[in-house]
């Protein structure tokens, strides 16, 4: 009893040492995840509607201009490779957009894993300590070398 009960605090020490260790070794903090995680969505937002908008940015208004211009439609090749740059850079700014998104929801879940791990750790502290309490309130003479010495004292008191 005694054995198995030292090898289970052995065990658990080992267990909340490690978890303290891995929360202790994280390098975003739980503040810096929220603001990369703020960041991250203004920024995919961001990509989002600038593909509403862009016709009015600098660069990026001479493809509206080229797409609509009169002097391009004669050239049915021209005007088809315009439309298709228009509508591929488009594209390229919703895929970055919905990638900072999904970054921001990547940030906020290792955010939540890792409030989870340090309420683990702390939890299983907890289940240490009470664990030596009970296993320090138990009798020291349940050991069975103990008891035969015991047994040979209560003998010689027999003679």
């Amino acid at each position: 009893m005694q054995q198995n009960t030292n090898t289970t605090l052995q065990d658990l020490d080992a267990l909340v040492k490690s978890i303290k260790q891995s929360t202790s070794k994280h390098l975003l903090n739980s503040s810096w995840l929220l603001f990369l995680s703020f960041i991250f969505i203004l920024s995919g937002l961001a990509c989002l509607i600038f593909i509403f908008v862009m016709k009015n940015v600098w660069p990026f208004y001479i493809i509206d201009e080229l797409q609509h211009a009169n002097s391009l439609q004669q050239f049915a090749t021209t005007n088809a490779d315009v439309n298709a740059f228009a509508i591929f850079i488009k594209i390229l700014f919703a895929i970055c957009g919905f990638a900072f998104l999904y970054i921001a929801m990547l940030c906020n879940n290792l955010r939540t894993k890792n409030a989870i791990i340090q309420q683990t750790g702390k939890k299983l502290k907890d289940i240490n300590t009470q664990m030596q309490t009970q296993f320090a309130s138990l009798e020291p003479s349940t050991n069975a070398d103990d008891l035969k010495i015991k047994e040979a004292k209560d003998l010689e008191f027999l003679d």
